[in-house]
């Protein structure tokens, strides 16, 4: 999976994984990036479930949801500058 992808795009896959000798929960780095992006994208209802027969239509929803956050960020009420 990573050769294929760095062979069409720029992007580096890294796997992090858990310590062997750990026990419970363990803070592993950056996964929270992930773990915050899938809880924003699952908040949109017709992403909970996957009624999509195309792969390109689900991927297509997914675009959508993550414009329509960033839309929403963008255009928050921000007070006026004094200058």
């Amino acid at each position: 999976m990573s050769t294929s992808l760095a062979n069409t795009s720029s992007l580096a896959l890294t796997i992090v994984k858990r310590p062997d000798d750990s026990a419970g929960f363990t803070v592993l780095p950056r996964r929270w990036c992930v773990e915050r992006t899938l809880a924003w994208l699952i908040r949109r209802r017709h992403l909970v479930r996957d009624y999509e027969r195309l792969p390109v239509t689900s991927e297509a929803m997914v675009m959508w949801s993550m414009t329509m956050l960033m839309g929403r960020r963008l255009a928050r009420r921000r007070p006026p500058s004094s200058g």
